[in-house]
């Protein structure tokens, strides 16, 4: 089928520099698409809100305050004239 000067060029091109530099930035540009598919498809568990950390904050939130209100210009850092 192929003469034995086609396999040796054959050969010689698939084992040059050129060829296996491109093949390796080929690959690990796939990698990397596929790493950023899979997480905007599945994120990880530190990005979702966890249903327990809701539950404590709930629990541990103080009641408001029922003041008149002079203590909300304070916070704010506003003065009154």
């Amino acid at each position: 089928m192929f003469s034995r000067e086609m396999l040796v060029i054959f050969a010689e091109v698939l084992s040059s520099w050129q060829v296996i530099v491109a093949a390796v930035i080929v690959l690990l540009y796939i990698l990397l698409v596929n790493h950023v598919a899979r997480l905007s498809h599945h994120p990880s568990f530190s990005m979702r809100p966890l249903k327990s950390r809701k539950k404590k904050a709930k629990t541990t939130e103080a009641a408001p305050e029922a003041d008149s209100g002079e203590n909300e210009n304070d916070e704010l850092g506003l003065e009154e004239e």
